[in-house]
């Protein structure tokens, strides 16, 4: 009589890394459980299986129990491993297991998928190959996974990468950041650069949970020579458009309870609202960006972070929106936007090294409801089209000793002080043209 075996598979769990001496041999090892039933009943007692790892159409096996099967043969020996109620464990590479052959990480350090094949024998019947190959899908088995002690890179390229690669190596890129993203651990023991080719990606890259241990960096790398005073926008673009009209995507990035991590030489746009939206996020550095034509190009709330040689321009509303955080920023600029260069509300702290506001439609700056900014070096608020420092609500703003600049040809008042707020050393700028050039309300105040 022919046995008809169903297996109903759980999950494939995790995996155990265990390192030997020769740091190029390392032994890894998978759970596979799931539930078996022969012609239709729970099975109870030893079954026999047999194991191997193949590609997609199971034309090349990377692994077998056995250490020998070929093209997705068969292997010529079989794991014995206990059934209780339909119920099996059964942990793939543990070689303590008779017939159990040992398993490298390097299997899984490929740009192809990898699946696991079966066959299952109750002992009465011959075996069977229980179908479809299983793909493996816990992402502690792949190969950037097993590095993960080792820094490393993934490459992408929009035009030439193809998702179903690793991106290991730099001739067979990822095509999109996502897929990139998608790969990593939610803990990095080890800094990882995914390192952008030049061109257009036109996604939204959500980058959820991700910690960095102390010292390791997730670094997000596209154009290193783009600087702030470049003629030309960063070759590496992040858009929210699909034909360069039409916003169709919110936003370019969202990156939401991560730390430890550096975005560098890109350029966002086109989006719905937000460029460059960060929640909840800390220890982060935006590097040499440029945040344009979008509703806002940066958003920031709940965080704290360090953002150097950007640029914030011409978009619809503030260049930067931030709440409940603490930023720093150095040589960046806030120019031509169409309402505000910068919007700070709720208890935000602000810290400006060498940065101007220029240009904007309406208000150069603005803090509202128990911030404060904190000015050093120099600096230049000039040529808005409105106040070109409004200070509001129990907020306050300081210029530190030698600093020099100048808040000069703003619309309105230069500094507008209001609701019980203040600002300090405010004679360090070059205040002139404006109209008027300070003004105080309700019992805001100079010092």
């Amino acid at each position: 009589m022919k046995h008809r075996f169903t297996i109903t598979i759980l999950l494939l769990a995790s995996m155990g890394l265990i390192f030997f001496s020769d740091v190029c041999a390392q032994q890894v090892e998978f759970n596979y459980n799931g539930r078996v039933k022969v012609q239709g009943q729970p099975f109870d007692g030893d079954g026999l299986f047999k194991f191997s790892l193949v590609n997609k159409d199971a034309s090349i096996t990377y692994w077998a129990n056995d250490g020998l099967s070929l093209d997705g043969s068969e292997p010529t020996t079989a794991v014995l491993a206990p059934v209780n109620n339909s119920f099996f464990s059964v942990n793939i590479g543990d070689m303590s297991i008779p017939n159990m052959a040992y398993l490298d990480k390097e299997v899984f350090a490929r740009d192809e998928q990898v699946y696991l094949r079966v066959w299952f024998s109750d002992g009465v019947g011959p075996f069977e190959l229980l179908n479809p190959d299983r793909k493996i899908t816990n992402v502690d088995l792949l190969g950037i996974k097993t590095s993960r002690y080792t820094d490393y890179t993934i490459y992408v390229n929009p035009s030439s990468g193809n998702d179903d690669h690793s991106g290991l190596d730099q001739s067979k890129p990822k095509r999109t950041i996502q897929s990139a993203v998608d790969s990593l651990p939610p803990q990095l023991k080890c800094s990882v650069t995914i390192k952008l080719a030049p061109g257009v990606y036109r996604e939204l890259v959500n980058i959820h949970g991700i910690s960095a241990a102390v010292g390791k960096k997730l670094r997000l790398l596209g154009d290193e020579t783009w600087t702030v005073n470049s003629p030309t926008s960063p070759n590496v673009r992040i858009t929210g458009t699909d034909d360069d009209v039409t916003c169709v995507r919110n936003p370019c990035m969202y990156i939401e309870q991560t730390s430890g991590f550096v975005i560098e030489g890109l350029l966002l746009d086109y989006s719905v609202i937000n460029a460059l939206y960060l929640e909840s996020c800390s220890t982060f550095e935006i590097r040499r960006c440029v945040m344009r034509d979008s509703f806002r190009g940066l958003f920031v709330s709940y965080s704290r972070g360090y953002v150097y040689d950007c640029l914030f321009i011409e978009n619809s509303n503030p260049g930067m929106d931030t709440r409940q955080a603490s930023l720093w920023f150095y040589d960046c600029k806030f120019n031509d936007n169409s309402t505000d260069g910068i919007y700070c509300r709720d208890n935000c702290n602000l810290y400006l090294t060498r940065c101007e506001v220029v240009g904007n439609t309406r208000r150069g700056m603005s803090l509202y409801g128990n911030c404060s900014a904190d000015f050093y070096e120099t600096g230049k608020i000039s040529n808005n089209g409105d106040v070109g420092f409004s200070i509001f609500r129990h907020s306050s703003a300081r210029f530190w000793e030698g600093y020099t600049g100048e808040i000069m040809n703003n619309g309105g008042p230069g500094i507008e002080v209001a609701g019980q707020s203040h600002c300090s050393r405010a004679t360090a700028n070059g205040i002139s043209g404006n109209s008027p050039n300070t003004t105080t309300a309700n019992g805001g105040a100079f010092y």
